[in-house]
């Protein structure tokens, strides 16, 4: 388990501006938790849905797979994600699979 961990929220909103987390290869291992909002108040994730992590550091992509209670998406960050100083460009996928 994460000895640290990074938590806040991300409001889904149409129109606003995501946040930015900077990471370094210090952050492996780090865990990071999302509270999903929408408009101010709790989104909760449907059932059946995957969740999965993707971004681009430095013009090389990862994915993880990240796991979720009611509105609260969590993973953790991995080497691909930290391989060097910068700002990682992440974004959470989230697919119904019914």
């Amino acid at each position: 388990m994460a000895l640290v961990t990074i938590k806040f929220n991300l409001d889904i909103s149409p129109g606003i501006a995501p946040p930015v987390i900077p990471v370094s290869e210090y952050d492996i291992n780090r865990q990071v938790q999302i509270t999903l909002m929408n408009n101010g108040s709790s989104y909760n994730i449907p059932s059946n849905t995957t969740i999965t992590i993707e971004g681009t550091l430095n013009g090389l992509g990862f994915r993880a797979n990240a796991t979720y209670t009611n509105n609260v998406v969590t993973f953790t960050l991995t080497e691909a994600m930290t391989a060097s100083s910068g700002r990682a460009w992440v974004k959470v996928k989230l697919v119904n699979n019914s």
